[in-house]
């Protein structure tokens, strides 16, 4: 049975789609799947909010986590939701595993007191970076 696992890898999507033998094949969504638009919506923002916990430049890639709790719950509600999303389509045809671990994504003094979100939604931070 080929294998959908939802995972974290910095610059990678997080659906991931295996073979049999558990390796990776792709991280397009199958046909079954891909005309769904929230968990379309639901992954996109995975992704986007998960490279957004790191600052990633010519001079450092240092992991900062979310900034608020309000993110990091978003943050979580939203992988979980694309899993029970995905299982209740595609779990008949393919084993689904969630894996994600929430201490792989949570500053470890979290929240994180160099990081903030200010009004526009711009994610700021109190030393420079």
């Amino acid at each position: 049975m080929k294998k959908i696992r939802i995972l974290l890898d910095y610059g990678t999507y997080p659906f991931w789609l295996c073979n049999e033998d558990g390796i990776h094949e792709t991280h397009t969504l199958p046909p079954e799947l891909a005309g769904h638009r929230e968990l379309n919506d639901l992954l996109d923002y995975v992704d986007t909010t998960y490279h957004r916990f790191f600052i990633n430049n010519a001079y450092e890639f240092t992991f900062i986590g979310p900034c608020s709790p309000q993110e990091a719950d978003r943050f979580r509600s939203s992988y979980q939701k694309a899993y029970e999303i995905i299982r209740r389509i595609a779990g008949s045809r393919y084993e689904v595993t969630l894996e994600i671990e929430e201490t792989e994504w949570r500053f470890p003094g979290w929240p994180n007191p160099d990081c903030w979100t200010n009004r526009s939604g711009k994610r700021t931070f109190s030393k420079a970076h």
